[in-house]
Parts: C-alpha cells; sequence; structure tokens
C-alpha cells in the first residue's frame, strides 16, 4: 500500500510540476540578446540616464547588461513558482 501512494504522489509531483529543460543559464542569455538588440536602437543611453535621474546613481554599460542578466533570473524564478 506504501508503495502504490509513493507511485501516486510521485506521478502528481511529475505531471503538477512541469519543468521546463530551459536553465537560468539560457533566460539569462535571452535577456543579455534583448538588452544587446535593444542598445543598437540606443535604448541603453535612455535607460542609463533615466537610472541616474531616478536613483542619482552612476549607470556604465556594464552595469546596463547586467540588469538585464539578473532580469533574467528573477523571471525564471518567478515562472518556476507559478
Amino acid at each position: 500500500m506504501e508503495k502504490g501512494i509513493y507511485i501516486r504522489s510521485r506521478e502528481y509531483m511529475e505531471n503538477t510540476y512541469k519543468f521546463k529543460k530551459v536553465g537560468v543559464k539560457e533566460l539569462m542569455l535571452e535577456f543579455l540578446l534583448v538588452a544587446l538588440i535593444l542598445s543598437f536602437f540606443g535604448f541603453h543611453k535612455v535607460f542609463i540616464v533615466g537610472i541616474k535621474e531616478l536613483l542619482n546613481k552612476e549607470v556604465t554599460k556594464t552595469s546596463y547588461y547586467l540588469i538585464f542578466a539578473l532580469i533574467g533570473v528573477l523571471y525564471d524564478f518567478i515562472k518556476l513558482f507559478k
């Protein structure tokens, strides 16, 4: 009887929590690619000036890409727990 409960609970977990094979690295790279494409249109300049005006912090182009990578990681964790 215990084996049957274990099998049913394992099947339930596998069917309920279907995780994609896309990991954190892939989503981080996708968001970095989005950041790169947006920078072709000058979005990085607008972003850097906007952060400087809002938070009064100096942001470089490296920080711009880091922020997009962290957004990718956060997006992956949000999708994981939904």
